[in-house]
């Protein structure tokens, strides 16, 4: 029994198909275009608020009426009070 092969062309490599635009979307910006359109705009202007500030100590009272204050690391641990020498735990806020 004979065994002939035929060799079959090498297949033909299509362009990929192009995208579909989609309704209501901008089409896409390459980095050159994002660059131009970004200088074309004007400068943002951010509201005249200062930006916030992580708090510098924690202020509470004690049961004698005696304020306090405590470091932010020392937020949930105990401390006394100078004023009645109580133990008093400092507030998480």
């Amino acid at each position: 029994m004979n065994v002939v092969c035929v060799a079959q062309p090498p297949p033909v490599a299509e362009p990929p198909p192009k995208p579909i635009p989609l309704a209501g979307q901008e089409p896409l910006v390459l980095p050159s275009d994002a660059r131009k359109k970004q200088a074309a705009m004007p400068p943002l202007e951010l509201p005249n608020a200062a930006p916030p500030v992580a708090p510098q100590s924690i202020t509470f009272k004690c049961r004698c009426g005696k304020s306090l204050k405590a470091a932010p690391e020392q937020a949930g641990k105990r401390a006394r009070c100078p004023g009645c020498k109580e133990i008093v735990q400092v507030p998480m806020r």
